[in-house]
């Protein structure tokens, strides 16, 4: 599904805009987007990209920026994945020069906030929003939705694929919640009710960590108070059972995904099975329920 707010239908013929096309923007868009590429492919452009924009403002031989950079790139892929998902990859390192060139107003240090924020800013700014207007084409037939035996196969695959990084200690976390999705629909993941409230527990204690890891590099008050409200709001839901919002709770229970099927590989592991076999045997049970 195309995603974000450049998408408009055409009356047959290609829009141009009144602006003329940013080349290179234009030059971007020929990418892979965010949502579409694999962990290594983001991990590898941001890498780059985060390095590029240290050395372009001079900040890469000063003191302490190893440690910084590596919680940027520990986090900050996943806060684009999360954040800017329908943008390009070839868009990252675009967005982070164009943010220390101040366009997109006053900017208070190199951390994952600001970074995130110079991506969001180039993603919804006229000037990207003309640009893939641009180059819009005539709205095509949508094409039939894949069959069930296909879909399960690639849902097989990416479980498969999550299981071997698991086994290396490889991150898959952004690619958990699908695949906790579809061997919970096979009936392959059993937990009882406590278990299940346990696991959210433990995620809520992680995110928790985490955000604190974040909070550890970034100095400015106005980017630590959403980071400290979410703190707050995951602690209130654990000691004083209050209701977190919408945003929290999901990403509580896409944490809680992650350990469940962690603890799930954990388990295929230990037993010696085969999760291939356990996944096959499932296969008819998808197809037939149309799952």
């Amino acid at each position: 599904m195309t995603q974000g707010p450049n998408s408009c239908e055409t009356s047959g013929e290609i829009k141009l805009s009144e602006t003329a096309p940013d080349k290179e923007i234009l030059a971007a868009l020929n990418s892979k987007k965010i949502f579409d590429s694999t962990p290594f492919e983001l991990d590898k452009i941001v890498t780059a990209s985060v390095a590029q924009i240290f050395a372009y403002v001079g900040k890469k031989n000063d003191p302490g920026v190893s440690d910084l950079l590596n919680v940027i790139y520990t986090i900050l892929p996943g806060e684009l994945r999360r954040e800017v998902p329908a943008m390009r990859l070839n868009e990252i390192p675009l967005a982070f020069k164009k943010g220390t060139l101040k366009e997109f107003g006053e900017y208070y240090g190199l951390n994952v906030a600001e970074l995130v924020r110079f991506c969001k800013s180039h993603y919804e700014s006229e000037n990207r929003t003309n640009t893939v207007k641009s180059i819009l084409k005539p709205s095509e037939t949508p094409k039939p939705a894949p069959s069930l035996e296909s879909q399960f196969f690639t849902a097989k695959n990416n479980v498969i694929t999550a299981f071997t990084k698991n086994q290396v200690g490889g991150n898959y976390e952004t690619m958990a919640a699908s695949c906790y999705d579809f061997i919970n629909k096979l009936g392959l993941i059993i937990f009882s009710t406590k278990e299940k409230y346990d696991i959210m527990k433990e995620a809520a204690g992680k995110l928790i960590s985490e955000t604190n890891l974040k909070l550890s590099v970034i100095p400015e008050d106005y980017n630590r108070r959403p980071l400290k409200a979410f703190i707050s709001e995951i602690e209130n839901w654990l000691n004083e059972d209050q209701q977190p919002t919408d945003i929290t709770y999901a990403k509580i229970i896409a944490k809680s995904k992650f350990l469940t099927l962690k603890a799930f590989f954990h388990e295929v592991q230990e037993s010696e099975l085969s999760l291939n076999d356990l996944i096959d045997n499932k296969k008819d049970f998808f197809v037939n329920e149309g799952l």
